[in-house]
């Protein structure tokens, strides 16, 4: 019985440590939260508050309509599925990125259920394995940012789509739609995607269904076709690269005008397309660096020392693409449409820089031949000493990702921890006196404000909608200015922060306290007539943090300026 049950045995051990890597300290790392996930989070709030978005008569249902909250345009389904918890429960970190944390947790079972269906269930649970420790996964499993619906949909559209016959094929429909509501970046993978997996389902179902495969197809097209007509003028195509976009246009014209060939050859060599295809590579060159997948990463992820892969995944990626090229090449060109249509996010994307989010589905697409590759050589050398070598190897792999990720990334201030610390400064300063601030974005810094202290209720909804419509961000006796040199605030008693990390630098001799870089004690905030943090004994950068301090509305008034302020 014990025997039988085995692999669900295993495959629970591996649901439940992926749940316990996901849920930990979720609240504190990472230690603050994007302008992208605010605006969906604000949004909501105000839907379930009023009925409405702020300033419109919008409210969530029109979003699959294709019908936006303004001024952002972003992905629709994120809406629906953070609604049920944004809109009873007080903001925090944790109850924003709980949905998620929960689908991604649901990712390394689709992996699993997809590995066995490609292969059998040893290779799945090695997938299920790879996907609960691997660092993109782990990473992105832990915000609120829209790829992860994105994959665990596509995912899951996939695995049906292979796994049903007849009629039950045209179920996949409705979980491609989800897939592509899930994000805007992975919206051009939709087509490709669907065509790869249905040309591959119908050659292994012995040429079967065909109509019913053409039918999916179709059907996708069709609502891609509906999306693309109902977008405004705001919908964010210019987003994507094309041989006809301006920037394209703009850059053989530079090239032309520093090169002294001959027309016809200037034509031949540097026209629109081959220009196109030459920034394409290029970026695509770039997404597949060593450095890139397996050492540094992106600004996005911003662990720089820890890539979005294990060094030890090249090993066996490599493997399994060798076995699948000598046993089941069909299967090879399988799984490499799969990574195609995976990075089409990012080659179509009209920027030079990597954005990992648009790669997320070809790393996930990539843990199937690793695993792969790992059942491979467990199986060739039987010996119990491979598999533990290996188990070992991930085991350690893990370890430091988890040290770099729990105890040196959120001193970076990924994700603008220093908004974090500012709002506690400011709501517990705001008791005692009126506070100015001078930031680079007042919208911004205004609304990490009212995310921070949860001030986003009935009693301050009408002020925070007003706020926003006369761009006259105040909230009580707290008000947000734009960066002007404050000299003559001298004789002011009000408290006076101005954000030196990002405004033009002033020169005076006022006395100050600051807020800091956790990094390197760079100074970030200057606070001025402060009426609290003085009282304590406070330390000239920060310094002995704890991962519990990243719980910042939880610490005492004291704890926090010994803390997070510094003279």
């Amino acid at each position: 019985m014990l025997k039988k049950n085995l692999s669900k045995i295993i495959l629970a051990i591996i649901l439940a440590f992926a749940a316990i890597t996901r849920l930990l300290l979720l609240g504190n790392v990472p230690s603050a939260i994007t302008g992208d996930e605010l605006f969906y989070i604000l949004t909501i709030k105000s839907v379930a508050l009023t009925g409405h978005a702020f300033n419109s008569s919008w409210n969530i249902l029109p979003i699959l309509f294709f019908k936006y909250p303004t001024p952002h345009v972003q992905a629709e389904l994120p809406y629906l599925l953070l609604y049920p918890i944004i809109s009873i429960a007080p903001f925090s970190l944790l109850t924003s990125k709980i949905t998620y944390a929960l689908l991604s947790i649901a990712t390394v079972f689709v992996i699993y259920l997809l590995g066995e269906k490609l292969f059998d269930k040893r290779t799945g649970l090695i997938a299920a394995a790879i996907g609960a420790i691997n660092p993109w996964l782990f990473f992105i499993g832990r915000t609120s940012y829209e790829v992860v619906p994105a994959t665990f949909f596509y995912l899951l559209g996939i695995y049906l789509l292979l796994r049903e016959k007849g009629n039950k094929i045209l179920y996949s429909f409705p979980i491609f739609v989800l897939a592509f509501y899930s994000y805007i970046g992975t919206k051009v993978c939709l087509v490709p995607i669907v065509l790869v997996t249905s040309v591959y389902a119908w050659y292994i179902n012995k040429r079967k269904n065909t109509s019913k495969y053409a039918v999916l197809n179709l059907l996708c097209i069709l609502f891609l076709l509906f999306f693309a007509t109902s977008l405004s003028g705001n919908a964010r195509t210019s987003d994507l690269v094309t041989p006809f976009s301006p920037e394209i246009a703009s850059h053989v014209d530079n090239i032309r005008k520093v090169s002294i060939a001959p027309n016809i050859i200037g034509s031949l060599l540097n026209n629109k397309f081959t220009v196109f295809a030459n920034i394409e590579i290029i970026k695509t060159i770039k997404a597949f660096s060593f450095d890139y997948l397996f050492f540094t990463g992106d600004n996005f992820v911003s662990l720089y020392t820890h890539g979005l892969l294990y060094f030890v995944d090249l090993f066996f990626v490599t493997i399994g693409v060798m076995y699948l090229f000598v046993e089941n090449r069909k299967k090879l060109l399988f799984i490499a449409g799969l990574m195609f249509a995976g990075v089409l996010p990012q080659i179509m994307f009209n920027s030079n820089e990597i954005f990992s989010p648009h790669l997320s589905l070809f790393l996930v697409f990539l843990i199937i031949p690793i695993a792969f590759g790992i059942s491979k050589v467990t199986e060739r050398y039987k010996n119990i000493f491979v598999s533990i070598v290996i188990l070992g190897i991930y085991t350690l792999s893990f370890i430091n990702f988890l040290n770099i990720y729990f105890f040196q990334f959120p001193l970076r201030g990924h994700f603008d921890f220093p908004s974090r610390e500012l709002s506690y400064y400011v709501k517990i300063a705001s008791q005692k006196s009126p506070v100015d601030l001078y930031v680079k974005s007042p919208v911004d810094a205004f609304s990490k404000y009212v995310y921070y202290t949860n001030a986003l209720n009935k009693n301050n909804y009408s002020a925070i909608e007003r706020a926003f419509t006369n761009k006259d961000y105040k909230l009580g006796n707290v008000t947000f200015l734009s960066c002007p040199d404050i000299m003559n605030e001298k004789s002011k008693t009000n408290v006076v922060i101005y954000n030196n990390g990002e405004c033009p630098p002033i020169e005076n001799s006022l006395p100050s306290l600051k807020i800091s870089a956790l990094l390197d004690g760079g100074e970030i905030y200057q606070i001025y007539n402060d009426k609290f943090c003085h009282n304590y004994a406070l330390n000239t950068y920060p310094s002995h943090i704890k991962l519990s301090d990243f719980n910042v509305e939880s610490l005492t008034q004291q704890k926090f300026c010994q803390t997070f302020i510094s003279r």
